[in-house]
C-alpha cells in the first residue's frame, strides 16, 4: 500500500515538473545595451526561445517611453506569418504601446528571431524597454507557455557639437608677401624680345630732357656773353656802368659837334643878307 500511495506522489511531482518545463518559454531582447544620440535610429531585436516545447503562436507587447522613443517600424523574422487583426496588431507611439502576433508554421521548438523593432531618440534621457501582460506564446493545445517578462534599458545623450566651419567669404586671406631683391643675389636676365619691348615701353614715355635742358643752358651762356661784353671781361658790373655811361657821353659829345657844324655850313654869308 505505501509502495502505491508513494508512486502516485511520484506522478504528482512528474507531472508538475513537467507543466513547469512547459511553461520555460521567453523573449529576450538584444544588444544587450542600447545608447544612441538626439534624432538617430536604433534597431532592437526581439528573440523567442521555446526551450524544447513547441510554439505555434506568439504575441508580443512592446512597452516603451513614448516621450524619449518612437516606434518607426517592424519586420517579422523568417517565417513568421502576421496576424493583422486589431488587438494582435497595434502601434501607439502617443502611449508608448507595440503589439506584433504571428503564427509558425509546423510550431517551432529552437530559439529564434521574433522580428526587428525600428525606434527614433526623439531626446535626452534614458529610460527600459519590456515585454507587457499581453504577451504569449501558445503551444499546439492554445497554452500560453511564457515565463516571466524581459526588459532592457537605454541612455539617449545629445549629438556631439561640430566644429563651427568658415565660409568662402569668412575665411582670412592670405596676403602674398612683396619679396624686394638683396643685395648681392643674381638677378633675372630678360629675354632679347621682351627686353626690347621694355626698353620701347621706356623710351615712349621718358621725358626729352635734351630738348628741356638745351634752351636754357643756351640762354645763359647768350646773357654771359653780353655781361662780358658790357664789363670788358672784367666781371665787375659797376666798373661796366661807368664805362657804358662815358660811352654815352663820348657819343652825345661827338653828336653834338657833328650838328653844330652842319649849322655853320648851312648859314648864308653876311653879303648876301643884304
Amino acid at each position: 500500500m505505501k509502495k502505491i500511495i508513494l508512486l502516485i506522489i511520484s506522478i504528482i511531482v512528474l507531472a508538475s515538473f513537467s507543466f513547469d518545463v512547459q511553461a520555460a518559454a521567453n523573449f529576450s531582447f538584444s544588444p544587450g545595451e542600447i545608447s544612441a544620440k538626439t534624432g538617430q535610429n536604433f534597431n532592437l531585436n526581439v528573440s523567442i526561445d521555446p526551450q524544447g516545447v513547441k510554439i505555434y503562436t506568439a504575441k508580443v507587447e512592446i512597452n516603451f517611453p513614448a516621450d524619449l522613443l518612437k516606434t518607426e517600424s517592424f519586420s517579422f523574422g523568417p517565417g513568421w506569418m502576421p496576424l493583422s487583426q486589431t488587438e494582435y496588431d497595434l502601434t501607439d507611439n502617443a502611449n508608448g504601446i507595440l503589439i506584433k502576433t504571428a503564427g509558425y508554421a509546423g510550431g517551432i521548438a529552437g530559439a529564434a528571431n521574433f522580428g526587428t523593432i525600428t525606434f527614433s531618440a526623439k531626446k535626452e534621457g534614458s529610460g527600459i524597454i519590456k515585454t507587457g501582460d499581453s504577451s504569449m506564446a501558445l503551444n499546439a493545445d492554445s497554452q500560453n507557455n511564457l515565463s516571466g517578462f524581459s526588459q532592457i534599458s537605454f541612455l539617449i545623450s545629445k549629438p556631439a557639437v561640430p566644429a563651427p566651419s568658415l565660409s568662402p567669404s569668412q575665411k582670412p586671406k592670405l596676403k602674398t608677401p612683396e619679396i624686394s631683391p638683396i643685395a648681392g643675389t643674381a638677378t633675372l636676365t630678360p629675354s632679347a624680345s621682351s627686353s626690347e619691348s621694355i626698353d620701347s615701353e621706356i623710351n615712349s614715355e621718358k621725358p626729352d630732357f635734351a630738348s628741356i635742358q638745351t634752351n636754357p643752358i643756351t640762354e645763359e651762356k647768350n646773357f654771359a656773353g653780353i655781361g662780358n661784353i658790357i664789363t670788358l671781361g672784367t666781371g665787375n658790373n659797376v666798373l661796366g656802368i661807368i664805362i657804358i655811361m662815358a660811352a654815352i657821353g663820348v657819343i652825345a659829345l661827338i653828336v653834338s659837334a657833328i650838328i653844330k657844324r652842319r649849322k655853320k655850313n648851312i648859314q648864308p654869308p653876311a653879303g648876301n643878307s643884304q
